[in-house]
């Protein structure tokens, strides 16, 4: 059995090769990605969402630094979990592009739960100092932030939500439903997670969501008649690496639906 997990050899030295070059070019997105990550600047009045635009790409990012990490050293078990929170981080991100008070509302989510779990510490802790004041600075945060952001309205949003106001509802029911149960295992008729089918997609949607994640923060619209407005001061900088990487990509999806398409249906 090949490193990938194939019992036929011939198809395995096909998928390994291809998954290697997938994952090298994941490498050089994700530094892509980094750098645009990097010229973001800091806009009075728009601190919310572009703090929020910041930690979501860099999460795509970091999510492809790992995947790359991980497969060169052949650990598969969590790749298709790390893809898929790549993929929400990319829903996310959008959605803060596109839908008003979003970043704001989930930056003032996030404040809520952290709020929530100090109390169930300190519950269990009553007399520990250090659960209790964190608590209390925790809570003091929540209420400095309903201030600065008075007038947004708190809610949660779920990722089909999110998805929606973000653009990407197509993306979403073609690709989230298959990367959650692959991440989770479940019986759905698909096989182990660490079946090298189902890496190489995973890692194809993968090398996707980088990709597009740096083009949003450098060729941004915020509809389809308007010039781009970059939200990354390296923009320019930029373009030329990520035609030439989404050009390989393209390339890459061309060559796994063949070999895919060629795969007898019961050696899938």
């Amino acid at each position: 059995m090949s490193a990938t997990g194939d019992t036929n050899p011939d198809r395995a030295a096909i998928l390994a090769a291809l998954i290697s070059q997938v994952c090298d070019t994941i490498l050089e997105a994700g530094d892509c990605l980094l750098q645009a990550v990097d010229g973001v600047p800091a806009k009075a009045g728009q601190f919310a969402q572009l703090y929020y635009i910041r930690e979501q790409a860099r999460c795509v990012a970091t999510v492809a630094m790992d995947v790359h990490l991980l497969v060169i050293n052949h650990r598969l078990d969590n790749l298709v979990g790390l893809c898929r929170v790549a993929f929400e981080s990319r829903i996310s991100l959008y959605a803060a592009m596109r839908a008003p008070h979003f970043a704001a509302q989930k930056l003032l989510g996030q404040a809520q739960g952290n709020v929530r779990e100090f109390e169930e510490v300190a519950k269990g802790a009553p007399g520990n100092e250090v659960f209790q004041q964190a608590l209390a600075d925790h809570r003091r945060l929540l209420q400095q932030m309903r201030e600065d952001y008075a007038g947004v309205a708190e809610r949660t949003w779920k990722i089909k939500e999110a998805a929606r106001d973000a653009g990407l509802l197509d993306d979403y029911n073609d690709y989230y439903s298959i990367l959650s149960k692959a991440a989770h295992n479940t019986p759905a008729g698909l096989a182990a997670k660490t079946d090298p089918h189902i890496i190489a997609s995973s890692l194809l949607r993968l090398l996707h969501d980088t990709l597009e994640t740096a083009a949003a923060l450098v060729f941004f619209r915020e509809r389809d008649d308007t010039a781009p407005q970059p939200v990354t001061q390296a923009w320019e900088a930029l373009i030329p690496p990520l035609e030439a990487l989404g050009e390989r990509y393209r390339n890459l999806y061309s060559r796994l639906k063949e070999v895919m398409t060629n795969l007898a249906p019961g050696h899938l």
